[in-house]
């Protein structure tokens, strides 16, 4: 039985990314959409990063979503991996215009002692375990469970990249 009155319309969920125009996808036995342009959409990009520096992956110090936005949109970096070569002179004096108006002008600059922070916070995150290292890369599927065990079947990553599909799913 049709409940839904006959003068309604019908929902149409969109079909393309609203930022890049790729194409969506759905993998059988999920619910989500996503898009699938991991490695050129902004936000893919963004959300990427973000996660890595979280506190249960790399917990980079002095970093957080507004300096990702703002270090990608600045073109200072374009992957978790550009953050390994930020250095002091990039960041201190870094300016950003936060007013929303384009009149007033709200201007925020990083500081001596936040460029110090982060450059100390990407450098303490090379001391971080394999597990929350493999965490950290978003592979899809693989969370922290998941990423602790695989860290603890490998060792490494080199031997993790040359396990068979067997030997991960084992």
């Amino acid at each position: 039985l049709n409940q839904r009155p006959t003068d309604t319309l019908v929902f149409e969920f969109t079909k393309t990314c609203p930022e890049c125009g790729t194409i969506l996808e759905r993998n059988e036995g999920e619910a989500a959409w996503f898009c699938p342009n991991t490695y050129h959409c902004p936000p893919q990009i963004k959300g990427g990063i973000i996660h890595f520096i979280s506190r249960k992956a790399m917990d980079i110090e002095g970093l957080g979503e507004e300096k990702i936005e703002w270090f990608y949109d600045e073109g200072l970096i374009n992957n978790a991996a550009d953050l390994y070569d930020l250095t002091y002179e990039q960041l201190f004096g870094l300016q950003r215009d936060l007013s929303d108006d384009g009149v007033s002008s709200r201007i925020i600059s990083i500081q001596e002692k936040s460029a110090n922070n982060i450059i100390k916070g990407v450098e303490a995150s090379k001391n971080i375990p394999f597990a929350r290292v493999l965490y950290a890369l978003g592979i899809r599927h693989v969370g922290e469970i998941v990423a602790q065990k695989l860290a603890e079947a490998a060792g490494s990553i080199d031997i993790l990249q040359q396990m068979t599909q067997l030997e991960l799913i084992a």
